[in-house]
């Protein structure tokens, strides 16, 4: 069964820009670009002289620093990426915001997310256990993520468990939806 493509509106006042985004996202099978049909599902929005405060659907910022990447997310970006980010990147930024989770990339990390709502405060994550973290995000099995570490998959299980007692989760996809939210995952 083939995925449906995702709608994508692209917000940028230099129209070189409008084109080459058209162009990387085009060569992106599960998205369609659309010219400013309202059944877009994501905007694209390049913040150089570009803002979006108007639109009621996910943003996708394209962010020339951490400070605007920053601005972005806390006016309520759903994903900031380097505005110098390949198209695979801006694309799993934008299948991501349509589903609804908050992503950054990783050349702006330094960024976290901030949505006027203080996260409930929890026991920090060993930098290991955020290992595990960004390589459950990834979707690799305990087995992968033993190999990726080089340590055993009883040691696997362990940092899992503790990731999501910390995290008050129930599952691995729990736990990771709850980092996302809180910075811990780079998606």
């Amino acid at each position: 069964m083939v995925a449906r493509a995702v709608r994508v509106k692209i917000v940028a006042e230099d129209p070189l820009v409008r084109s080459l985004l058209r162009g990387h996202l085009a060569a992106e099978g599960h998205l369609a670009v659309e010219s400013g049909d309202p059944e877009a599902e994501v905007a694209l929005v390049d913040l150089v002289g570009s803002t979006f405060e108007r639109l009621r659907i996910p943003v996708v910022a394209l962010a020339p620093d951490r400070a605007r990447g920053d601005a972005a997310l806390s006016s309520g970006a759903s994903a900031v990426v380097s505005r110098t980010a390949g198209s695979d990147t801006i694309a799993a930024a934008i299948v991501a915001a349509s589903n609804g989770l908050v992503t950054v990339d990783p050349a702006l990390a330094a960024i976290r997310p901030v949505r006027g709502v203080e996260p409930e405060p929890l026991d920090e994550l060993t930098p290991r256990e955020l290992g595990v973290l960004q390589l459950l995000a990834g979707g690799l099995s305990n087995k992968e993520i033993a190999a990726r570490l080089a340590i055993s998959e009883h040691t696997v299980k362990f940092h899992v468990n503790a990731v999501l007692a910390k995290l008050d989760a129930d599952t691995r996809t729990e736990a990771v939806v709850r980092g996302a939210r809180l910075g811990l995952v780079i998606l």
